[in-house]
């Protein structure tokens, strides 16, 4: 299995599964498992808290960007914003093609967008009667002093604004990280 980092012969071509040597034995073996599949239509194979497998849909020939972009990005840069790959599923038939990943679990309320967007919904559950600023002679708001410090609920706008930052410096380090290898076009 993934684990083992096994190789099934078929008549047509090759299913081959690696695995990371972090990756446990144990950890895809025994325990429910189950399928899942998100708002973006993205499937997960969820085993016990375990790792996890995202299975790619719209399989093409060649290695998934996905896989692409992790291996780049774990094997030759040192950016530390991105869970860990700790195996693949391929199928090697003349071409190779990649079906899948194995990963730690993601908490996905625990994402960046998911947070924000909590933070968003409680802001306006917090002002949602307090009545509007008028409107700057002109309509211009621009021209005035900033409002962020006037805004009702601030601890919550600047809970917002850390995060901004923070999300801001991962992007900036994963735009360094993927320059810093030019001789590289595929990447």
């Amino acid at each position: 299995g993934v684990i083992a980092g096994e190789t099934v012969l078929g008549r047509s071509g090759s299913l081959i599964f690696s695995a990371s040597p972090d990756l446990a034995e144990e950890a895809l073996v025994g325990g429910a498992s189950s399928a899942l599949t998100n708002d973006r239509g993205e499937t997960y194979l969820t085993y016990d808290g375990g790792p996890v497998i995202k299975l790619f849909r719209g399989v093409e020939p060649g290695i998934n960007p996905d896989l692409e972009l992790r291996r780049f990005l774990t094997d030759r840069t040192s950016f530390g914003g991105l869970t860990s790959t700790s195996g693949s599923i391929e199928y090697r038939s003349g071409d190779t093609w990649t079906l899948g990943v194995v990963q730690p679990p993601l908490d996905a309320s625990d994402t960046a967008w998911n947070r924000f967007a909590d933070l968003c919904v409680r802001w306006m559950a917090e002002v949602g009667s307090i009545e509007a600023p008028d409107e700057p002679a002109g309509g211009d708001w621009a021209s005035c002093d900033p409002i962020v410090d006037s805004l009702p609920e601030p601890r919550l706008v600047a809970e917002a604004q850390e995060l901004a930052v923070r999300l801001g410096r991962v992007t900036a380090d994963l735009h360094l990280a993927l320059g810093s290898f030019s001789e590289d076009p595929d990447i």
